[in-house]
């Protein structure tokens, strides 16, 4: 299936506008006109979902997706939500998503752990790719950087829960709370785990299943449960 020159430039010129690189010459025109189809479709959910809220700018939507405390939700331009994302923003200080910003589908982003106890909220920079059934915990508080990129299933939590009483439910002693701090430019890989408390430089890459429990420097490779550095970049 073909389609006339001039629509097809305008697809991979939205595309770079968007995306801010350019699609691949080797993209069939058939495959690059499904997928505007269903980027439109997910354009015309976001710019309906911006209109009802003042701090939402136009972003392309998936389907099924959840947002709760939409007041406390500031989202940039260009922003693509996956299908069945949910983000609640209910914190002290919201949840913020820069523009360009990607979020892949099924992932989790919440300002909070219960009502109960309000979180600080998270912070996600311009050009930060979330990726697919990622959970991001903003208890703590939670700042991601721009122009990061998580892969599948990256988990960050920023709030341990107290098990020093053995005679009270570990649910009823109480949380311990740690911000989170992830520079820019870093790569998380699949299946990475960030506790409280952790701060990792800009430039940093996390290997693949690596559990991240102490301070990373910048630039370094880290690798591991507990993760350690292996070497630095360049």
């Amino acid at each position: 299936m073909t389609f006339s020159v001039p629509v097809e430039r305008v697809i991979r010129d939205l595309y770079r506008k968007v995306r801010g690189r350019p699609m691949a010459d080797e993209v069939p025109s058939d495959v690059a006109l499904a997928f505007a189809f269903h980027r439109g479709a997910d354009a015309v959910r976001g710019t309906v979902r911006s209109f009802a809220s003042r701090r939402v700018s136009v972003h392309l939507r998936g389907r099924r997706v959840q947002v709760r405390t939409s007041r406390m939700l500031t989202v940039g331009k260009w922003v693509c939500f996956g299908d069945d994302v949910v983000i609640d923003a209910f914190s002290r200080n919201g949840v913020t998503i820069g523009d360009y910003v990607t979020v892949g589908r099924g992932a989790s982003i919440l300002g909070s752990g219960v009502i109960a106890n309000p979180g600080e909220g998270i912070s996600i920079g311009e050009g930060t790719s979330i990726g697919s059934f990622n959970v991001i915990w903003g208890q703590g508080g939670v700042t991601i950087g721009e122009n990061c990129l998580f892969g599948p299933n990256v988990v960050v939590v920023s709030e341990n829960h107290r098990i020093g009483d053995l005679d009270l439910p570990i649910r009823l002693q109480g949380e311990d709370r740690a911000p989170v701090g992830i520079g820019d430019n870093c790569w998380l890989g699949a299946n990475v785990v960030v506790t409280a408390g952790v701060t990792i430089g800009s430039g940093a890459v996390i290997g693949a299943g690596s559990v991240v429990v102490h301070d990373v420097p910048e630039n370094a490779i880290v690798v591991g449960a507990p993760a350690r550095v292996v070497r630095q970049r360049g």
